[in-house]
């Protein structure tokens, strides 16, 4: 690729065909080519259940058909404004699902608190380098990096796959993942700077980015840098920064990337426009959201997916632990951390619970009435904690059978409208465009809480707030106060509370990221037997070509032999 550097702090979000800001609804279809039951040819893993839904988690709002509208891609322009100016303009026009839906931006910092995201310089104004010298890297601070090892450290001690896989790899001196260039682009926090150090410890060369402008933990940024990682990343990212920090990580000098491990499918789109060429390097994408996995079904149905891709999402251990039971204890964490709430006796209404059977069934539910259905077990967790601690759960559901899934379970399924101005919390589970609108948000009572557990920064409808007062009580906790008086309280300003208030537990992050340690080794170890095997069938082809030459002309010779003798 080439090093020549986009400028990304002018960029008007476009957004690459079939991936734009909301997926239409049934674009992908049981009449797809390929596969068993009309699976687009994506080569999957055996882990790799598809269970295609256009993004992550549940319900659906009529005029936005796709759990995480997909994150519209830069196109460049020549000039370049001051870095201070365009940092103050990328606030006003945020596009990206991370970070569309605030009213304004807060200064939080670090969910550990420790640091303000938003009282300093743009980080790509500064010239950083660690101990060593090393400067191939944008982070907010390089003076959190003895904070953020400590962080890694406690994260290693309750991550026991990866740790197995790193220790194996030092004891055997095998490097299943020699000579491998792969990008990242996920949550950058201590669990997921274990996952980068095990990699690397496989033999891979890594180049890392946030999937999230506001989930990236500054302390443990710093930490990797100061390894000598190249990671860019920082919390509070604008829109600019967001693309700049993956195009880093996709075109650097004598670097090519040829594997990518992906959260959204921002880091694959992005290469797929801007660096075409740099397809016939790819070995493989490994894709761990829904949001993601639909832009890559996308992708391969308008024949625009040149390389393999694995979906990692729909693989058992990812549904059944990760989207379970992360959330179940994220949830009650996040809460408690902001709001030193008591959940017994609370009236809860959590929007979005659990999975469907069968992909023809939600193939149906998409093409006849436009919804998406919820495909993660994220509302299921919130439920099941929310219940174990006394609090009265009611259920908002779209699909009848997690919906007569939520009443087996004890749970009373309702509309949002009914029950609004009686509930005291009500959280969305869904990854869908406006599931609590305006017209909702009307009807709380006063205090009552709003809160996202999904994969998506809009399902509340923040940008409908804008004509009313906003007043920060306390990190990540404000005030929307209405005309009469009447205030709720507004956690995060609408994005992902187990991601900015909280911590994701370490132990079901380890079960999912050992999958994808391992994913990424079979798709190398799938690439060199690929390999072997071609070059063994070129082998027996001029072999057995040689013999019948030989043969041939054996023949002719006998007959011009017969004809002159």
């Amino acid at each position: 690729m080439s090093s020549n550097k986009s400028d990304t702090s002018s960029i008007s979000p476009v957004p690459l065909k079939g991936t734009g800001t909301s997926p239409e609804p049934g674009s992908v279809s049981s009449s797809l080519p390929g596969g068993k039951n009309g699976v687009p040819h994506i080569p999957l893993g055996p882990l790799a259940s598809v269970k295609l839904d256009p993004t992550d988690h549940h319900t659906i709002s009529p005029t936005a058909p796709s759990h995480k509208a997909a994150r519209p891609l830069p196109v460049e322009e020549t000039s370049k404004p001051s870095p201070r100016r365009n940092r103050k303009m990328s606030r006003l026009r945020f596009t990206s699902l991370s970070s569309s839906a605030s009213i304004e931006e807060d200064s939080s910092g670090s969910y550990s608190d420790s640091y303000s995201s938003d009282d300093e310089s743009n980080p790509r104004d500064q010239q950083l380098s660690n101990s060593n010298g090393f400067r191939d890297f944008c982070i907010k601070d390089i003076n959190l990096a003895s904070y953020g090892r400590k962080e890694i450290e406690i994260a290693e001690k309750e991550m026991p796959g990866l740790m197995l896989l790193r220790k194996k790899t030092t004891t055997t001196g095998d490097r299943p993942l020699k000579g491998a260039c792969i990008v990242g682009c996920t949550h950058i926090t201590a669990q997921a700077a274990v996952l980068i150090e095990t990699l690397v410890s496989c033999g891979a060369s890594v180049r890392w980015c946030a999937c999230n402008v506001h989930s990236t933990q500054d302390e443990v940024a710093a930490a990797l840098a100061e390894a000598g990682y190249p990671i860019f990343a920082w919390r509070g990212e604008s829109e600019d920064d967001f693309w700049w920090c993956i195009d880093k990580c996709l075109d650097a000098p004598k670097w090519k990337c040829d594997m990518i491990l992906d959260d959204g499918g921002d880091a694959t789109c992005l290469m797929l426009q801007k660096y075409p060429g740099a397809a016939k390097y790819m070995k493989g994408v490994v894709e761990e959201s829904i949001t993601g996995i639909h832009r890559l079904y996308q992708l391969s149905k308008e024949g625009k997916l040149p390389m393999p891709a694995i979906n990692i999402h729909d693989s058992v251990v990812k549904t059944k632990f990760d989207n379970l039971y992360s959330c179940r204890e994220s949830v009650i964490d996040s809460l408690k951390r902001t709001m030193d709430i008591m959940f017994g006796g609370k009236i809860i209404c959590v929007c979005g619970y659990g999975e469907v059977s069968s992909n023809e069934f939600k193939m149906k539910m998409i093409n006849f009435i436009n919804f998406i259905i919820n495909v993660l077990q994220v509302g299921k967790g919130c439920c099941s904690a929310l219940k174990g601690l006394g609090a009265i759960c009611f259920v908002t559901e779209v699909d009848p059978i997690c919906a007569l899934q939520a009443c087996m379970d004890g749970f009373r399924v309702v509309r949002l409208e009914d029950v609004a101005s009686t509930v005291d919390i009500v959280i969305t589970a869904t990854g869908t465009k406006h599931v609590v609108r305006r017209e909702h948000m009307n009807k709380l009572k006063d205090g009552c809480i709003l809160a996202n557990m999904g994969h998506t920064t809009n399902e509340i409808d923040v940008s409908s707030l804008k004509d009313l007062n906003k007043e920060k009580i306390r990190p990540h906790v404000s005030h929307i106060i209405w005309p009469d008086g009447k205030a709720i309280i507004l956690l995060a300003d609408g994005k992902l509370v187990n991601q900015v208030c909280s911590r994701v537990p370490s132990l079901v992050f380890s079960i999912t990221s050992a999958t994808q340690v391992n994913i990424l080794v079979n798709i190398l170890v799938n690439i060199l037997v690929n390999i072997l095997v071609n070059i063994l069938v070129n082998i027996l082809v001029n072999i057995l070509v040689n013999i019948l030459v030989n043969i041939l002309v054996n023949i002719l010779v006998n007959i011009l032999v017969n004809i002159l003798g």
